[in-house]
């Protein structure tokens, strides 16, 4: 509009009668495309700012569902504790006493199933204190949380610490959160409901693996990055788009899909080059 009324004025301004008057109206567009100019980015101030506050009140609460968490399974590991005392104590006297079987009886019982119990999912959740990178830390924690209300099977795999990953902040939280709510969503639709994440530090790259199990049925590649396609319903299906439109402005970061008859797979490489 601003452009529209500057050529008209340049008309006039043409024009020995309206000179004067096509000037002044020059001058007004120019006042108000830096007062527009202003204004979008106070508003765009705004919208961060808010976009922060909700960011910390989010990680606030997650950081909150995360340490009852950490409480609760320190809590259990430390009754756990308590009883392997009494195992030790009785595999003790089943070793002196020479009884072959009660020891295989205790073992088979006892011990095997104290190490399946302390090998589930649910303790998966330490290996988020490898998590160096603040904003992908608060994501998967968040998931972490809803994973446990969906009833999902949810394995973290995060043996190597991982710092600062070579992203913008803002660009990192949107894609997990794309890419963590799909795997969730496409497992609570399965019948095995497995979701696993693994972050790799490779010598000059990180590694994000995203698997989860899905419902049978056709799924093609083509499909999954058209904007408008969800396998949930109409007025979906803009997450993997904006993924690939996020990714595509990085040149350090590949995303690789692996589509299988129960699994889906995301693997996001992102090269070290260009750490900030």
């Amino acid at each position: 509009m601003i452009y529209i009324v500057l050529v008209c004025s340049y008309s006039l301004g043409e024009t020995d009668r309206f000179d004067s008057f096509g000037s002044i109206l020059a001058t007004i567009c120019f006042m108000a495309f830096f007062v527009l100019m202003f204004y979008v980015r106070g508003r765009r101030e705004d919208y961060e700012n808010k976009e922060e506050l909700e960011r910390q009140k989010k990680n606030q609460e997650n950081l909150q569902s995360y340490t009852d968490k950490i409480v609760s399974l320190y809590n259990e590991v430390r009754g756990f504790r308590h009883d392997f005392a009494g195992m030790v104590t009785s595999l003790s006297l089943s070793i002196d006493s020479g009884d072959l079987e009660e020891i295989k009886a205790i073992h088979r019982d006892v011990l095997e199933t104290a190490n399946s119990h302390l090998g589930a999912e649910k303790f998966t959740i330490f290996e988020l204190n490898n998590i160096g990178d603040n904003a992908l830390r608060s994501v998967l924690m968040d998931k972490a949380i809803k994973a446990e209300e969906y009833g999902l099977n949810l394995t973290l795999d995060i043996k190597d610490y991982i710092g600062r990953l070579p992203i913008q902040m803002l660009d990192l939280v949107r894609m997990t959160n794309i890419i963590f709510d799909n795997a969730l969503e496409g497992a609570y639709d399965s019948y095995s409901k497995e979701v696993v994440i693994s972050v790799i530090d490779l010598p000059n790259r990180y590694v994000i693996v995203v698997k989860n199990s899905r419902k049978r049925g056709e799924l093609r590649y083509e499909d999954v990055y058209e904007i408008g396609y969800s396998t949930k319903g109409r007025h979906r299906g803009l997450g993997l788009p904006t993924v690939k439109k996020i990714i595509d402005n990085y040149e350090n970061i590949l995303l690789d899909t692996e589509i299988t008859k129960d699994f889906f797979t995301q693997v996001i490489s992102i090269e070290k080059e260009g750490i900030f």
